[in-house]
């Protein structure tokens, strides 16, 4: 195209003008030219960026010099038209770019391109094709071929990344922490029985940005995980059963409040932080079994537990809850004292609301509150009545 010849001669302003005369007009003829010039690098950096976005725009539907330019001898134009291809998903490019994957295994960036734009195509056989890459030792490459398996839906992409998380605590590979991390969080792309059950197995990971991980996925995986936590809480060593209680309240579904109202009718001894986590729990699930699980736990003996409890109570407050908190005041003026200072431990206002507002217990509560020096709560609790 004449009116590229001699580019590189020419002073900025003119070049500039050139470009964004042919990219406004959509001037095709002119990408064999601009593959020429872009083969070798412009001294301005600004002109050269404006070649490459020339061409991108250029060749949006434009597969024949695509196709052609995967096959230029230049690496930038290459480079570009790999890019070109994934953008435009060009199935015809296909064996081309997979034939790259075998050539280009010692380039980086151009393998990286390539399995980028092979991910963006939706053919069946590519999954296949990237799968492996995501044992490649680039973070780069193996994160997107994590994306392809997680983004298919296909149960390979599912066992590929279960297989490469197992491979990598079978072999001890400690420092591929940021891989594992990835493939947890692209597992949480699955929902069925076999990806939760490979999750659950991994609640107590023993690696603390792991966990928190994998705790989100199964989170966000919600009510399906239940029946699964459930099984952690009759079979798992005391840290999985506290955490399963603690996703469980997380996850907020009401079934969840059964489950650990469960836990308590089944067992008669439970341990201490066990019971906190599900106390802890049940505050987080609005349910009429949470409130009943939470009113008995008012018997608790455990200052730290009934801590708990009343945070608890506090959460989910409502008239029932208010009417079901001074009725526990009643019963029992020995365990009174252990639910008000538990109360003034916890700054529970809503409860403190509860106890004022009926009066038998006021006094009782303001002396335990004067005793305990405790000038958080005495400064809360003086502002609720201001």
């Amino acid at each position: 195209m004449d009116i590229l010849q001699n580019f590189s001669g020419k002073d900025m302003i003119e070049q500039i003008t050139i470009l964004d005369d042919i990219q406004s007009n959509g001037q095709l003829e002119a990408i064999p030219a601009l593959f020429e010039i872009y083969a070798a690098p412009l001294p301005d950096v600004a002109v050269d960026e404006m070649v490459y976005h020339a061409l991108i725009s250029l060749l949006k539907g434009q597969d024949a010099y695509i196709l052609s330019g995967l096959g230029h001898s230049s690496p930038r134009v290459k480079m570009l038209c790999v890019k070109a291809a994934g953008e435009n998903r060009i199935d015809a490019a296909r064996p081309l770019l997979v034939e790259l994957l075998q050539t280009s295994s010692q380039e980086t960036e151009l393998l990286t391109e390539t399995v980028r734009s092979l991910s963006k195509m939706d053919a069946p056989e590519i999954l296949d094709i990237l799968l492996p890459y995501i044992n490649h030792q680039d973070a780069t490459i193996a994160g997107l071929a994590m994306d392809k398996a997680a983004s298919s839906g296909d149960g390979r992409g599912r066992d590929a990344l279960c297989n490469y998380i197992s491979s990598v605590y079978l072999d001890d590979r400690t420092d591929e922490c940021l891989g594992v991390g990835l493939a947890f969080s692209k597992l949480g792309r699955f929902t069925d029985e076999k990806t939760i059950a490979f999750l659950i197995s991994h609640i107590h990971n023993h690696n603390p940005t792991i966990r928190n991980i994998v705790h989100e996925q199964v989170i966000k995986a919600g009510e399906a995980t239940l029946p699964f936590l459930t099984g952690v809480l009759s079979n798992g060593d005391k840290d999985e059963k506290i955490m399963a209680a603690n996703i469980i309240g997380l996850i907020g579904h009401k079934n969840g409040a059964n489950i650990i109202t469960d836990l308590f009718d089944s067992q008669d001894a439970i341990d201490a932080n066990l019971k906190f986590a599900a106390y802890e729990a049940l505050g987080r699930i609005p349910s009429m079994r949470s409130i009943v699980g939470l009113t008995d736990g008012l018997a608790e003996s455990d200052e730290m537990i009934l801590i708990a409890v009343m945070t608890a109570l506090n959460e989910l407050y409502n008239p029932g809850v208010a009417k079901a908190f001074i009725e526990a005041l009643q019963k029992n003026a020995g365990q009174r004292g252990r639910i008000l200072s538990a109360l003034v431990a916890t700054s529970a206002g809503k409860l403190f609301t509860a106890v004022f507002q009926d009066g038998k217990y006021l006094a009782e509560l303001l002396d335990i509150l004067a005793a305990s020096h405790n000038h958080v709560s005495i400064t809360f609790f003086k502002k609720l009545l201001t």
